[in-house]
């Protein structure tokens, strides 16, 4: 009698749990915390005779059940806790790597701090070097062709948290014989007098004036300390025109607590990248927020300005209103990603009228990271070159030529333009180019009367 009981439990608890991850999935009963990062979700496949005969459909059903149980978060978490305890991986972010003291880094900046990550990219130092000579050419090219239209063209790089905090990056063999393409980038605009901020060094003398790390262990970007690079930002804009900008006000300073911990969720977001089911403890190293107001006066300018970057702006639009300190201010994230920064909106960068957001702009500010460097400005200097300077009709020319030479579809052709403007001849060399697009003189002409109108009224 005891062995039926034990019997007729032990089938219902086996039932309970064959069936309760479908009735999860069906009705989600228990809610868990959702993944992060990014993937293709796969859709519920249709069953057909050719993909089931093809194998096509158990295979996409496989994969979309994997993808919808009911207790997939958790499982996930607690699979990748076991491999990050035991052995310090994950395979939900396998660029994280685990450094000294717990610290948390990314394994190309890593490759970066040991000269090796080149080798990604580039099969010779000869190579890599006449990228980024490329890359430095076309930018001080568009800087002066800008100028002409009264609109200033910067950079900055945003820090490293390896250099930062090098006491904590996990051992590996250097290689000395690459370039280090930070310093390339930076010496080179030095010569060029091209106005750039490298905010590593800058990074590197806070750390020694700040009451907080400018980096969490488990973070990828700088936290509040942003708010510093920002006002050193504001300040080098200001003296490229000599004009006045709002000042940015620091005040009543707070050591986070679990609530300013869930508030900034943005300082952790490495950790969150291992999706795991325990949280770090975050207690050895103090973090602190503050209040931030933006000060203005009558001797104060609010010009527009144009953003293009990465990520390391997402942490300034958390604490900066910068409705207070210019006129229309937006982001091109990736310069694929068109954002306006006062009510957030967003659509596709080939979406915009490209030429009137340019002469719409007082200031544009191209940022990335130093494992971004080789693709600075994410093409929007070569694109803004050659819409400036070449004609229509030259233009069309060489796509035709590129497509019938080489057989490539009109996209190649215009991806290879954009990444080397230097296939035109007008454009060839350290000069600055003369030649100029009627059109966009046209367009520039028309915004400049536009902006005259409004401002007299």
């Amino acid at each position: 009698m005891k062995n039926k009981k034990l019997f007729a439990i032990m089938f219902a608890v086996l039932i309970t749990l064959l069936f309760l991850p479908i009735v999860q999935g069906c009705f989600n009963i228990f809610h868990f915390e959702p993944l992060q990062g990014a993937y293709v979700k796969t859709s519920k496949p249709a069953l057909t005779f050719d993909n089931y005969a093809n194998g096509k459909y158990q295979a996409n059903l496989e994969k979309y059940v994997a993808e919808n149980h009911g207790f997939r978060q958790p499982i996930i978490r607690l699979y990748n806790q076991y491999l990050w305890d035991f052995y310090k991986k994950t395979y939900a972010a396998n660029d994280v790597v685990y450094g000294k003291d717990g610290w948390l880094f990314f394994n190309k900046n890593i490759e970066v701090y040991y000269g090796t990550y080149q080798h990604k990219h580039f099969k010779s130092n000869y190579a890599a070097k006449s990228a980024y000579d490329i890359r430095i050419r076309t930018m001080n090219k568009l800087r002066h062709v800008l100028k002409d239209f009264d609109i200033e063209f910067l950079a900055y790089i945003s820090p490293d948290k390896c250099y930062v905090f090098p006491e904590f990056v996990p051992e590996r063999e250097h290689d000395t014989t690459t370039i280090d393409a930070c310093a390339y980038f930076v010496d080179s605009f030095k010569k060029l007098d091209f106005p750039c901020i490298e905010m590593t060094e800058m990074f590197c003398r806070f750390r020694d004036t700040m009451r907080f790390e400018p980096f969490t262990p488990a973070g990828a970007h700088w936290n509040f300390s942003c708010v510093y690079a920002a006002d050193s930002l504001f300040r080098f804009i200001e003296s490229l025109k000599g004009i006045n900008l709002a000042d940015i006000n620091i005040s009543n300073y707070r050591r986070y607590d679990k609530a300013m911990e869930k508030q900034n969720q943005g300082d952790f977001d490495m950790e969150w990248m291992l999706n795991l089911s325990r949280e770090f403890n975050h207690s050895k190293y103090e973090l602190y927020g503050a209040d931030v107001t933006i000060h203005s006066d009558s001797t104060c300018t609010k010009p527009s300005i144009l953003f293009i970057g990465n990520s390391f702006f997402w942490r300034f639009k958390d604490f900066i209103n910068f409705d207070e300190v210019f006129d229309y201010p937006r982001l091109w994230y990736y310069n694929k990603t068109a954002r306006n920064l006062s009510d957030w909106s967003k659509k596709d960068c080939n979406q915009v009228d490209f030429l009137s957001e340019i002469f719409k702009s007082d200031y544009i500010v191209t940022f990335c990271g130093d494992t971004q460097l080789f693709e600075m400005s994410f093409g929007f200097a070569g694109k803004a070159l050659v819409a400036l300077c070449i004609p229509d009709d030259i233009y069309e020319e060489k796509i035709k030529y590129l497509c019938e030479k080489y057989n490539y579809s009109r996209d190649k052709a215009t991806d290879i333009i954009i990444n080397n403007p230097e296939v035109f001849q007008e454009l060839k060399g350290d000069g600055i180019p003369t030649i100029r697009n009627e059109r966009a003189l046209e367009k520039a002409r028309a915004i400049r009367q536009s902006r005259i109108e409004q401002n007299n009224n």
